[in-house]
């Protein structure tokens, strides 16, 4: 079976949105495509290793309202992304890439990296070696503003499938997600919120940036993470902010790193819920 087949089989939530997203709803071209990472490396759970392995920067704080990091550290099914590379930025563009990592294994989901708001083109977007703003290795996600913005800078982390040239959203949904950032200095703000895939907000994880990093000079670095008792977080949005005028912190760097997030169900376990789902509504039809 081609992954592209599988994936359609895995829509799931409920069997209208599966019908729709198998009859090409959420499904368009990728607009300003940089890379398309295949088959990176990924680190499996259940490890202590998933999120902030030691090495490189420590994690200082959590998050408010973030699930625990050792819950999704002792979940089987979690996956970790740690080697941030070969990630393509757009110097000359309004618009930034959009990096893919792409699997060919059916239960991993594809991810979509893209950015929105206040961002400096041709270094966000970019991966980076830097032992200050990672913590694992010393590659990581770039994130850094234009001088002296209070304007939102935006990442989106879309969880779905890329059959090139096609993005699929509505599909491969995720249970529990995480991640780390680095370098959150005295005067940004970093907000997480991790959504279903029609929007709606599932959690939101809020933290202000303080000087005083444990390994290096520099900001905290922080972990945000949450974990659902469905597949059903669609997409995480990160937005660093500069909250005090004039300081002049939005053009610091900060990095993002250790992305971690479940395997989806077994594509013949998705097809069952959805065929049985379809078999419901077509039975109330009859009776009504």
């Amino acid at each position: 079976m081609s992954k592209e087949l599988s994936n359609r089989i895995r829509f799931r939530n409920t069997s209208l949105i599966w019908t729709a997203a198998f009859l090409g709803g959420g499904c368009f071209a990728v607009a300003a495509q940089g890379s398309v990472i295949a088959n990176p490396a990924l680190v499996s759970g259940p490890s202590s290793d998933l999120i902030d392995p030691s090495g490189a920067q420590e994690v200082d704080a959590d998050a408010s309202g973030a699930t625990a990091q050792a819950t999704l550290e002792a979940r089987s099914d979690m996956r970790s992304y740690q080697g941030f590379s070969s990630f393509a930025s757009n110097s000359t563009s309004a618009s930034l890439y959009e990096n893919i990592l792409s699997f060919t294994d059916p239960q991993l989901p594809d991810v979509r990296f893209s950015f929105s708001g206040d961002y400096r083109k041709g270094s966000t977007g970019d991966d980076e070696s830097s032992d200050s703003r990672a913590t694992s290795s010393s590659r990581n996600l770039r994130m850094i503003g234009n001088n002296n913005s209070t304007t939102e800078m935006v990442l989106r982390i879309d969880f779905g499938d890329y059959t090139a040239p096609t993005w699929t959203a509505n599909a491969n949904a995720v249970a529990a997600a995480g991640f780390t950032l680095s370098n959150l200095v005295d005067g940004l703000r970093a907000t997480a919120e991790f959504h279903k895939e029609d929007g709606t907000l599932l959690s939101s994880q809020t933290i202000d940036g303080a000087d005083g990093d444990t390994t290096t000079a520099g900001g905290i670095d922080v972990y945000f993470g949450y974990e659902s008792s469905t597949f059903d977080i669609g997409y995480i949005l990160v937005k660093k902010q500069q909250i005090s005028a004039g300081t002049n912190k939005s053009q610091v760097d900060v990095g993002l790193d250790d992305l971690a997030f479940t395997i989806v169900p077994e594509p013949a376990a998705a097809a069952t819920v959805g065929v049985l789902g379809w078999g419901w509504l077509m039975a109330r039809r009859r009776r009504v």
